[in-house]
């Protein structure tokens, strides 16, 4: 009952620092952690504790699927090679320098030391995206986020397997972990292929928006542990898995059931985070606390030199990273803008690390094979967990400031594709009327549905209440016409975005729309039948 006790009372303290941070316009995540880092001070309160086996499956799955089913697959080929170079280059030359600086400084042996780049080298995903979309940068921008964060993970996860391998077995071979790194990304592809086949057969084969939405949270899990139990990688499986069924969601799942979804999603999102962010401060306390653990002058200076290795090589990756294919390549050039300085260093200064690195260090083994402890995995948290918390003060409560110094415009690059989307959806659904009527619908329901649908085309989404008591033969027709307009207007905005001319956040805006509408929809009709009856 303890940690069922515990667990309670995270939850409930998360909640009141995220209404509180949001009053006094703190980032939740920031609040969340400076809450932990409270609690661990006061006397009499002890550190969460985590098994490091389930740190892993528990937060790490969900929180990946989310990420990749809002991820915009087009935004990510666009930017495919600014993408590769931050959640691939940067990954590992990130891994390398705190490797280096970790064996240099602090004198940890090498693999232990490449554990803690692996550990440190992803941005949190949640922060970022979180941060980006708050405020208002620019699409480009937040598409590259998203997709670094996104394809990071998995970078690191694989480096961080074969940094532990080789500190667990004591031997290393470069021939071997190559081959295996492929191995291991495209086992884990092919596994994250197969669930999603799996799934969306099954979620074809269901009518029950509950059980739909069972298997839709179960998902990420069903992805990530098959690839782990066959040594592959479970971060790719599920990264896979979750865009794939992204992408067949619009026409395959109900209005009912995304919007529940959508709900559920949200809940469990904020709850997980939650327990990472607050966990992160009551790991922070409990090492400032901890007499055994390294001294305040001690812990300030690794802090200090970690978090100078990761911004700085950050910067240094980025800027010649964005410039130089415009310096070497005339196709370069000739096909892409050059990247505004202000929105390379804001790029540059997100690279506030959380959870994805808390739930990383907790994950690393107490023991090696000989039995022997893991070595310097103390020192790998301390650095971990201050780190956390210097860059999430340094940098997430400086990129406002930041944004607002070089007046970067709120973007509105999404409403010339939304309104294009719009019109193609007027006419798609009008194509469909017509054809209705054609097919023997009575032309004064074909009318009176295209009175609504025409004062829903002036953007108003409130659904208008129409019919005039005719009947229930009526109500049938009009319902029959009514879910062939959504149809149609659904199939239309797909169609866009399969031909790649609107982006994935404009199809994700106007599929809540019509979902609403939907909804509304079968509400209204569930009404007017129960009128009908009653008189």
């Amino acid at each position: 009952m303890r940690g069922f006790e515990t667990i309670l009372v995270l939850i409930c303290a998360s909640t009141g620092l995220a209404v509180l941070g949001r009053r006094v316009s703190i980032p939740v995540p920031i609040m969340l952690v400076f809450g932990g880092l409270v609690a661990a001070l006061i006397p009499g309160v002890q550190v969460v504790e985590i098994d490091p086996a389930l740190a892993f499956a528990i937060f790490v799955p969900p929180l990946l699927f989310r990420s990749a089913i809002t991820t915009s697959l087009r935004g990510l080929r666009a930017n495919l090679r600014s993408v590769t170079l931050l959640a691939v280059g940067l990954v590992i030359a990130t891994a390398l320098a705190v490797a280096a600086a970790a064996h240099h400084f602090f004198h940890l042996g090498w693999a232990p030391a490449f554990v803690l780049g692996a550990i440190l080298a992803p941005p949190d995903a949640v922060i970022g995206i979180s941060l980006a979309r708050a405020l208002r940068l620019s699409r480009r921008s937040i598409t590259i986020i998203e997709g670094e964060t996104l394809l990071n993970d998995t970078t690191a996860f694989i480096l961080y397997r074969q940094a532990v391998a080789a500190t667990v077995t004591g031997s290393f071979s470069l021939a071997r972990a190559v081959p295996q790194f492929v191995i291991v990304g495209a086992g884990g592809a092919v596994v994250g292929y197969l669930v999603y086949r799996v799934v969306r057969w099954t979620r074809q084969h269901l009518r029950d928006p509950v059980l739909e939405n069972v298997v839709f949270l179960l998902t990420p899990f069903v992805a990530y542990l098959p690839a782990e139990a066959l040594h592959c990688s479970g971060v790719l499986s599920v990264v896979v898995a979750g865009i794939l069924l992204r992408r067949s969601s619009p026409l395959l799942v109900s209005a009912r059931t995304r919007i529940q979804a959508n709900l559920s999603y949200d809940l469990v999102e904020f709850i997980l985070d939650s327990l990472v962010f607050v966990i992160i401060g009551t790991q922070v306390g409990h090492i400032f606390r901890d007499p055994a653990g390294p001294s305040s002058s001690a812990l300030l200076r690794m802090t200090l030199v970690m978090t100078a290795v990761l911004v700085v090589v950050r910067f240094v990756w980025i800027y010649p990273g964005a410039y130089l294919p415009h310096f070497l390549s005339k196709r370069v050039r000739s096909t892409e803008q050059r990247p505004p300085l202000a929105a390379l260093t804001l790029l540059a200064w997100m690279g506030m690390r959380g959870g994805d690195s808390l739930v990383t260090a907790l994950a690393v083994p107490e023991t090696v094979a000989s039995g022997a402890p893991f070595p310097g995995r103390d020192l790998i948290l301390a650095i971990t967990f201050t780190v956390i918390l210097s860059t999430l003060i340094l940098q997430g409560l400086t990129l406002g400031p930041l944004v607002r110094f070089f007046k970067v415009p709120q973007d509105r690059s999404h409403e010339s594709e939304e309104n294009l989307a719009r019109r193609e959806m007027l006419a798609a659904g009008d194509a469909r009327l017509l054809a209705l009527e054609r097919e023997g619908i009575p032309k004064q329901v074909v009318d009176r549905v295209r009175r609504r649908y025409v004062a829903r085309s002036t953007f108003e989404l409130t659904l208008a209440q129409g019919g005039d008591g005719a009947g229930h033969r009526e109500s049938l027709q009009d319902k029959h016409a009514e879910e062939e307009l959504l149809r149609a207007r659904r199939r239309a905005v797909v169609r866009l975005r399969d031909e790649q001319v609107i982006d994935d956040e404009v199809l994700r805006h106007l599929e809540e729309e019509l979902d609403l509408e939907e909804m509304r929809l079968a509400l209204t009709l569930a009404d007017n039948a129960r009128t009908t009856r009653e008189g």
